[in-house]
């Protein structure tokens, strides 16, 4: 056997495991990253639902500082979005799709990019400690084998930058000044901004 049969033979069967290893990965990505934080809640809910301070405790913001944004639709209302187009972060958004104030709310996170969405859920749970702030994840179901395969590769990943952003929103949230966290959960009006880093 030549080596040109030797090399292709070896390649068919790497695809082979590939698609092996693939058929037992989830078909699509759940994790979730909780923290407690000292606040009232309608400080913490007013923070998150609020795009307008996202990069206070984004962690992807650091990552990217560079990265144009926009802000679009009433906070609160199904359809606020915040969008954004960095050289390292890619191209995006975040839709608000439900909202229950100072208990949850839903987005829909759009990668451009990958033309892929993921659900994102908040929940506030008063404890005696604080607030549990929990920031979950979930990604649309796929059967193709390369996106089960990402999606493995970046649960960890994920994770630790959601832990990330679960200290800083904690951080935040407990060293606003009395008259912000008034502000925070305050009404906002219509907000449209253009791409402006």
């Amino acid at each position: 056997m030549n080596l040109t049969k030797k090399l292709l033979l070896g390649f068919v069967a790497l695809i082979v495991v590939f698609l092996l290893i693939s058929f037992f990965l989830p078909s699509k990505m759940e994790m979730s990253r909780s923290t407690v934080i000292k606040a009232d809640p309608s400080v913490v809910f007013g923070v998150v639902s609020d795009f307008g301070q996202f990069n206070n405790y984004s962690p992807w913001h650091e990552m990217d500082p560079e990265a144009k944004t926009m802000i679009s639709g009433n906070k609160d209302e199904k359809g606020y979005t915040y969008a954004w187009d960095g050289e390292k972060t890619g191209k995006g958004s975040m839709t608000l799709l439900e909202s229950n104030p100072n208990n949850m709310l839903t987005q829909d996170l759009f990668f451009a990019d990958y033309d892929a969405h993921s659900l994102i859920t908040w929940t506030f749970e008063q404890t005696p400690e604080g607030v549990k702030t929990t920031w979950a994840m979930a990604s649309g179901e796929t059967s193709n084998p390369l996106m089960r395969f990402m999606n493995a590769m970046m649960k960890g990943g994920l994770g630790d930058q959601f832990d990330q952003g679960l200290t800083k929103l904690k951080d935040y949230c407990e060293k606003m000044p009395a008259s912000t966290m008034e502000d925070a959960t305050a009404p906002t009006d219509s907000i449209s901004e253009e791409m402006g880093s």
